[in-house]
């Protein structure tokens, strides 16, 4: 970039610069250091022709392809009829149905929703397989860096909001999605510019996502004994919907996104502790004796290398192959990622079941005297304070390689501790920053998008949308928004389309729907095998073939739907079927709260009462035949149209120089040296957590008894200065049907059944990154 500057030069004049530019960068590593950091300075691998798509990618451009065309003749019909379109009352209306073969606005809501999803998919093949410009590669500006981040908490504080509930409910569901947003932030700012500095922060916070995973699910089982299939199947779509396209589209590995293989593996050791010997889960001791069991597993798996049961469970179908997201393959890099945060799922149950206590004492302590309240709650506070201080010098400070062997021990002290301030005083409990709780609640898509449309080559370079190298700001400004806008929307398609396919009220019509989706990706795999085979390796050859059998697939699907589906108006169905069509739709992995349904379920677009009234009529049982030739000759533009467009977007290209072939070349797995699961077991370590964390379960305290201690010395002594198990939990367990008489107690909110329990206020839904997992009614 100095160069250029100095002898008038840009990128795309002065061939001659360009030309020495990459002699001096290929000679030598030295004289590259004379031109700074920069967005192109990165060692020239070579151009090289674009890997083929797999047959999957071929599959989902003709699925997709199919929809889109169905739905444009289905719009062009309706237009040439004068009515709305069938799905305009569906997609009005503030839930989604569930799906009915037999009703053309019902099947045409789910190809326009299914259409939408594969532009969105679409979009991101281009940005990272045709980009308008070469990827850039990340550099850190410390600076720059800063200045954003200063910039969001601005904004945060701005944006502050009251709780419209009570104030002294302990991680409501706004401060958790709160909490979610600010470390999305923080785990996608450390992705974008690579700062290294930054990885012990980021690790406590993956820390977060993984022990929300067990507070939330653990909280919903408590809650709602909802142990049935449905919810299973609702669960795994949230987590795994998108990543499973992600993976076909690209033809990467489910590890690569690890996020989503850690949640599900947990969410299924919190469901699988709660589902046997359930009708422990009420009891003050059976429970209790349940996480102990569950904890001395968690011990053998994971710190006592010698029982083998890691390998017994995972190692012997994962194999020890580089590639691509495992470059020492998927058998070392599972174990290395749940290694990671092995007891931060544990910890997080314990902390929801121990939270009725938590939020007795919270009761019992503002109902002191202030002078009192302040000396329990400054009591409390300064061991936990102690501690946090005595983590940052001697943990925090460490490499990052033994930061790594010492996170799971140790992560969740920053984690309590930042737990227990935020929630100290009523004011603290009462107020969220919206705008962190709007990113917080699209951390799964945040997550996975960010691979290939914010950051791309699997996240290891970045978007360019701008190329200009002094505008490379604007360039980050632009492109976050168009990322952000495309999470946003995925998330409405991943809950609009759960809401269609796995109702609430049906596990057999879920099963149905499931097992219909799974047949028709196969059959689009076969379709997309059977277009590579034809196009014999040439993209050019198989964008016609794409165009070709979307437009047949296409007319031949509208065509079916017509004659064979009926329109019905919503009005125009008597009240009791209304009632029936309408309820609403319980969504996610345990059901949205009432404040975010809009948001999770909520579908775009309405229609008017006169429109609603004309619309009653249209297509009884096909349409007229100039509509229908109208609508065949839109197919045949559509065809042409199709051909250009993936002819530009599947075929060859030329390759600038500069562009960093890195997609191509991190699917080539790297000579490393073979690790085995094991080697980061710190036995004494596991075993010093295995106690702590009974000693947590059994004294109902979360925070090693110190709270409790605080109350006794600082609470004035009495009856009224402890929390004992029938007053934190005998209202509650009452309520829930466990329960024969309600328990005498001076502190009225001690009575109430905590609403975050029975909201699941606590529960995240990605990870890290989100933490991926789904909040819960």
């Amino acid at each position: 970039q100095n160069f250029s500057d100095r002898h008038g030069g840009t990128r795309t004049e002065g061939g001659k610069v360009w030309e020495l530019y990459h002699t001096i960068m290929e000679s030598d590593e030295s004289q590259r250091q004379l031109f700074g950091p920069g967005p192109w300075n990165t060692k020239v691998l070579g151009p090289g022709p674009m890997p083929e798509p797999p047959a999957s990618a071929y599959g989902l451009a003709v699925l997709f392809g199919v929809c889109v065309v169905c739905h444009v003749l289905l719009l062009v019909a309706a237009k040439l009829e004068g009515k709305v379109a069938p799905c305009s009352e569906l997609l009005a209306s503030k839930h989604m149905q569930p799906l009915d073969l037999k009703s053309l606005s019902s099947m045409h809501a789910l190809l326009r929703e299914s259409a939408r999803f594969g532009g969105v998919l679409a979009l991101c093949w281009c940005a990272e397989h045709h980009p308008p410009y070469p990827h850039l590669t990340k550099t850190y500006d410390r600076d720059l860096y800063w200045a954003v981040t200063a910039q969001l908490f601005i904004v945060a504080a701005v944006t502050l909001k009251r709780v419209p509930k009570n104030a002294s409910e302990i991680l409501g569901r706004e401060q958790t999605e709160e909490w979610k947003g600010w470390m999305q932030f923080s785990f996608l700012m450390y992705h974008y510019f690579h700062a290294e500095d930054t990885y012990n922060a980021i690790r406590v916070m993956i820390t977060c996502y993984v022990w929300m995973t067990g507070f939330g699910n653990f909280s919903f089982f408590y809650m709602k004994a909802d142990f049935g299939a449905v919810r299973m199947m609702q669960m795994m779509w949230r987590l795994n919907f998108l990543v499973v396209f992600l993976c076909l589209v690209f033809g990467n590995t489910y590890i690569l996104y690890y996020i989503c293989p850690l949640h599900t593996c947990f969410f299924l050791v919190v469901y699988a502790t709660m589902r046997v010997k359930q009708e422990l889960n009420h009891s003050q001791w059976g429970v209790r004796l349940k996480l102990a069991v569950l904890g001395v597993l968690v011990y053998c798996i994971w710190d006592l290398p010698a029982t083998r049961l890691y390998d017994v469970l995972f190692s012997w179908w994962m194999n020890e192959t580089g590639t691509i997201g495992a470059g020492m393959g998927a058998r070392w890099e599972w174990y290395f990622r749940s290694s990671l945060d092995h007891w931060s799922t544990f910890l997080g149950m314990i902390f929801a079941l121990n939270y009725p206590a938590a939020k007795h004492w919270m009761h019992v302590v503002e109902a002191l005297p202030p002078h009192k309240c302040a000396a329990v709650k400054a009591a409390a506070a300064l061991p936990i304070v102690g501690l946090l201080g005595w983590w940052y010098t001697q943990v925090f400070s460490q490499e990052k390689p033994e930061y790594n062997a010492s996170n799971a021990y140790f992560g969740c002290i920053p984690l309590l501790g930042y737990v227990f301030l935020r929630n100290l005083t009523p004011s603290l409990r009462s107020h969220y920053a919206h705008s962190l709780h709007e990113l917080g609640k699209v951390t799964l898509e945040t997550y996975l998008l960010q691979h290939h449309l914010w950051l791309s080559s699997n996240a290891k370079t970045l978007l360019c949308l701008i190329p200009n190298p002094d505008w490379r700001a604007c360039n980050m400004l632009v492109a976050t928004c168009l990322y952000f806008g495309c999470s946003r929307e995925l998330y409405r398609l991943t809950m609009s389309l759960r809401g269609m396919l796995l109702p609430d009220h049906s596990a057999k019509e879920c099963g149905r729907n499931l097992a219909g989706l799974f047949g028709v990706l196969c059959g689009s795999w076969l379709v997309g095998a059977a277009v590579r085979f034809l196009a014999g390796g040439s993209k050019e050859a198989a964008a016609p073939l794409v165009a070709l059998l979307s437009s047949l697939g296409g007319v031949g699907l509208c065509c079916m739907l017509l004659k064979s589906t009926n329109y019905k108006s919503v009005h125009s169905e008597s009240d009791d079927e209304l009632a029936a069509d309408s309820e609403p739709l319980l969504l996610a992995s345990g059901k949205q709260a009432a404040s975010d349904k809009d948001d999770s379920s909520s579908v775009a677009g309405s229609a008017g009462k006169d429109d609603k009234a004309a619309a009653t009529g249209f297509v009884s049982g096909g349409v007229k035949g100039k509509t229908f030739k109208t609508a065949c000759g839109v197919t045949a533009g559509i065809v042409i149209a199709a051909y250009l467009v993936l002819g530009l977007y599947f075929g060859e290209r030329p390759v600038d120089p500069t562009e960093d072939s890195m997609p191509a070349a991190a699917a080539a797995p790297k000579p490393m040296v073979p690790r085995q699961p094991g080697e980061m077991a710190q036995p004494l370590l596991g075993l010093g957590i295995l106690l702590i964390s009974l000693i947590m379960i059994g004294s109902m305290d979360s925070y090693f008894g110190i709270p409790m201690l605080a109350l006794k010395v600082f609470g004035g002594g009495g009856r009224d200065a402890e929390v004992t198990y029938e007053a934190a939990y005998g209202r509650l367990l009452t309520h829930l049907g466990f329960g024969e008489t309600l328990p005498t107690s001076t502190s009225a909110g001690a009575t109430t059944p905590p609403e975050s329990l029975d909201d699941d206020k606590g529960a995240s839904e990605s990870p890290v990154p989100p933490a991926a997992n789904e909040p819960v009614k």
